[in-house]
This record gives structure tokens, sequence and C-alpha cells, in this order.
């Protein structure tokens, strides 16, 4: 039996690409009303300041094309994932997994403080991460180590146009600025990424990116909703 980690259960849904983004979501920047200069240098630096003072987030990657898995014995291959993130102590996360090419299913990852712990992709049981996998859902979001490293070091920055109320951004992101940001499951070299950002803070609300493998391209699009909404993140109750 699966165990859900909210009672509010989050779907995977392409829709929240074009979800109407209130003022509340902005975690700073600007005076209200007034927007960034569509200067890249100048969005990327208010982007980095934004991100930098999150509190929490809600995060969702889908991912399509050759396969990148979640174990480093490659049995779980990861579809989607998505979660959330209390800064700097908690997150929780459900990963959509495709189980040997033949299952597919959910497992799901909390971390709160120095704990981990891990659903079995068969029982549903919380435990300890299971051997080969090694990610900390709180790298999803990491404001510090993550964010900041990987919006500093953009390279080939690049102001495309104002697309849905968001200024649409293109830029070539470091090897392991991507790494950092996805809790290591996509690792290599440099990476060309799209990202979209709130004109009035420079928040990220979505990047995209692929990269070659030796089984073809791996696309991936993640995006950042709820900014700084109350979220309550407890550890796992196993039935019996």
């Amino acid at each position: 039996m699966r165990i859900p980690i909210w009672s509010r259960r989050l779907v995977f849904v392409m829709a929240a690409a074009v979800a109407v983004i209130t003022s509340s979501c902005s975690g700073g920047g600007l005076e209200s009303g007034e927007s960034l200069a569509q200067d890249p240098d100048v969005i990327v630096a208010a982007s980095a300041e934004s991100m930098a003072a999150v509190e929490s987030v809600q995060f969702d990657l889908t991912h399509s094309g050759a396969d990148v898995y979640l174990d480093s014995s490659k049995l779980l291959a990861v579809e989607e994932l998505t979660g959330r993130s209390v800064v700097p102590d908690a997150a929780e996360a459900i990963a959509t997994v495709n189980v040997g090419g033949s299952l597919s299913t959910e497992v799901a990852l909390i971390a709160i403080d120095d704990d981990v712990w891990m659903s079995n992709p068969v029982t549903g049981e919380y435990g300890p991460l299971i051997p080969g996998v090694d990610v900390d859902p709180r790298q999803f979001f990491d404001p510090v180590n993550g964010w900041g490293p990987l919006l500093e070091q953009l390279s080939d920055r690049e102001f495309v146009a104002v697309e849905d109320d968001l200024y649409h951004m293109k830029a070539v992101a470091p090897a392991g600025g991507i790494e950092s940001v996805t809790a290591g499951l996509i690792k290599g070299e440099d990476i060309p990424v799209d990202f979209w950002v709130l004109p009035d803070s420079g928040l990220v609300r979505k990047i995209e990116f692929s990269f070659e493998t030796g089984e073809g391209p791996s696309n991936w699009i993640l995006e950042l909703t709820e900014y700084n909404e109350d979220f309550t993140i407890s550890p796992p109750i196993n039935d019996g």
C-alpha cells in the first residue's frame, strides 16, 4: 500500500506552466508594479538575490527522452518528480519511476534535519534510502549552494522576450550547475538552458534544458511555484 506524504495530493500537470502568479509570490525585488530592466545581467543579478531569500517553494520536474535513473544500478528510471521544500531543513518529494522498464510506480522521499526516508517502490513502506540511491530532496531547492552558484555562473546570457507575463531568458549553465538543482540526477558538461522569471523580482518560474546521452537526448522541465507558502513537512508514518 502506498502512503501519501501530504494529505492534498499534488497532480503532475503541465498546466502549471501557465498558472497565474500573483504579486504575493514575489520574494523581493522592486516596488510593486515595477519591472526589471530587460537587460540580462540586471535580470540575473536580481534573480540571484531573490532566489537566495526564498523560504519555501514547490518544485515540479518532468522528463522525456533518454532515461535518467534515481539509483546507481539503473533500476528506477525517473519520469516525473514533484515536491516542496522548506529552506533549509526539510523537503518532501514524490518521484514517478519506471521499475526495470516494465512497471510504473511512485517513490516518496522525505528529508528533515539529518534524516532522509524513502518509500519502498513495491510495498510503500518507508525506511532508509535503498542501496545505490543518494538523493536528498532538499537539494532540489537549495537557494545558497544550488541556485546561487548556478545563476552567478551563467554564461552567454540573453534576454529573449516577454512571454505570458514572464521574462524569457537564454544562457549556458556550467557543468555541475544543473546537477546541483536536480539533486545529482543530471550530470555532465555545460548545458544551454531557457528560463523564465517574474519581471518584478527575477524569481525563476521555469527552466528547460536538454542534454545528450549515449541513448539520445534527455529533455527536462523544472517548474517552481508557490513561493514562500506555509508548508508543513512531517516524518513518515508506516501503517501497522
